[in-house]
């Protein structure tokens, strides 16, 4: 199973420039936004990838090479299903709107219409959908958090060596703040 963002995260609707700059306390803000930038989107990126929480609604594409009865997408919180489609005979094929339904974080089949066979193989069975936190159901404020605490420590801790200091791992308080909102991966 393979998951693809169909459009481009911006880091500016998760945390805005002017609020990582306050956060990290800069003398000369002009001279780091790049910086910042990169090391914001790097942060916003880890909790993602770690928590399976999207922090900005957008599009995905769920690739499998089979339908499970019922089938976790993976990325919370599913806001909407875009479309399903599936591979026979090389053509693909869409699912009625009508021959699934939305269950949790994921989509299953109705139980008066099975999912179609499928030919087999890797991204044979695609999902398109839309997941993610927006002024609607905003990010949990401990994602937020996480996102600024791995930003400063990625932004002190920015050269390839350091001399002098211990190497250190991903500062536990972000992993803290992130356990509740991780959810189990297949």
């Amino acid at each position: 199973m393979i998951i693809t963002p169909l459009s481009v995260l911006s880091g500016e609707g998760v945390l805005p420039l002017e609020q990582a700059m306050s956060h990290l306390r800069l003398d000369d803000p002009a001279n780091e936004s790049s910086d910042v930038v990169a090391f914001r989107d790097a942060a916003i990126d880890w909790v993602e990838q770690h928590t399976g929480h999207s922090l900005q609604r957008r599009a995905f594409r769920w690739s499998g090479d089979a339908f499970a009865q019922a089938q976790d997408l993976l990325v919370r919180p599913l806001r909407s299903v875009i479309g399903v489609s599936y591979l026979v005979a090389d053509n693909l094929v869409a699912v009625p709107a009508g021959g699934y339904r939305i269950a949790g974080d994921g989509i299953a089949a109705l139980c008066a219409a099975p999912w179609p066979p499928v030919d087999g193989g890797v991204g044979c069975v695609q999902i398109d959908f839309e997941a993610g936190h927006d002024s609607n159901l905003p990010a949990p404020s401990a994602l937020i958090t996480a996102v600024k605490m791995l930003m400063a420590h990625l932004y002190r801790n920015r050269e390839a060596t350091s001399i002098g200091a211990a190497i250190s791992e991903v500062p536990f308080g972000v992993s803290v703040l992130c356990q509740p909102y991780r959810s189990e991966r297949v």
